[in-house]
């Protein structure tokens, strides 16, 4: 499998995962009280590879979207 690395600093990466985790809501305490078994550092990677797959999801259906709306356009254009 293919792997893309991002260097962050290790001075910064605290900053990262708090700002991920954040920003996604990460939940220390589960809401049944116990303790979350996913880290913060977990959470935050796979945050990261979540929204990189709705990125490729995103841009594909537009890609898609036009290709069918070409199509459709091609089928009703009386010439």
């Amino acid at each position: 499998m293919a792997q893309i690395i991002f260097n962050i600093p290790d001075a910064v990466l605290p900053r990262v995962v708090d700002a991920v985790s954040l920003a996604f809501n990460y939940l220390p305490t589960l809401l049944s009280g116990g303790p979350n078994p996913e880290t913060k550092g977990a959470f935050t990677k796979r945050m990261i590879a979540n929204e990189i797959k709705k990125w490729v999801a995103v841009q594909e259906g537009r890609v898609a979207d036009d290709a069918a709306q070409a199509n459709a356009q091609s089928q009703i254009d009386i010439t």
